[in-house]
């Protein structure tokens, strides 16, 4: 085994599975700002899937815990295909699918849940603050120019 993987996957010690989604309207997309708790890092809505939850029933919930919106998953977009720790716990390793959504109800909260989530903007795809984003979301960045048309 190459020596730069081994230190690489050093420390690993669990996988933490999650699930985001893209809701694109009118050229901009919605995206979520941690509290500084939680690095002040900017991402698309969604979170951890709890043991025994469904895949698509922990994106609808996170999606609206996180936004106010509820939202129906409409295509998946991408799957992680590198390596990524999270930064507050470096001993899990993320995996993460992020799905194209539309929109079915709700009013979206624009200052957060009280929780994870410092607020929730509209963002024009042209705009995206790259430089605040965690990696896991970075690999999904490219596919957006294609999704800003729908």
């Amino acid at each position: 085994m190459d020596h730069r993987v081994e230190m690489t996957n050093a420390g690993i010690q669990r996988f933490r599975p999650a699930i985001y989604g893209v809701l694109i309207q009118d050229g901009q997309v919605l995206l979520v700002r941690a509290p500084k708790t939680f690095l002040g890092v900017v991402g698309f809505p969604g979170g951890g899937i709890e043991l025994g939850e469904a895949p698509l029933d922990a994106l609808r919930r996170e999606f609206t815990e996180e936004t106010g919106l509820e939202v129906e998953p409409v295509r998946v977009l991408w799957a992680t295909n590198q390596l990524h720790r999270a930064r507050l716990n470096p001993v899990q390793q993320l995996i993460a699918t992020h799905w194209e959504v539309r929109l079915v109800g709700g009013t979206l909260m624009p200052q957060g849940n009280g929780d994870d989530v410092e607020t929730a903007f509209f963002c024009p795809l042209c705009a995206l603050p790259v430089d605040e984003m965690l990696g896991v979301d970075l690999e999904v960045v490219p596919l957006l120019v294609g999704l800003s048309g729908r």
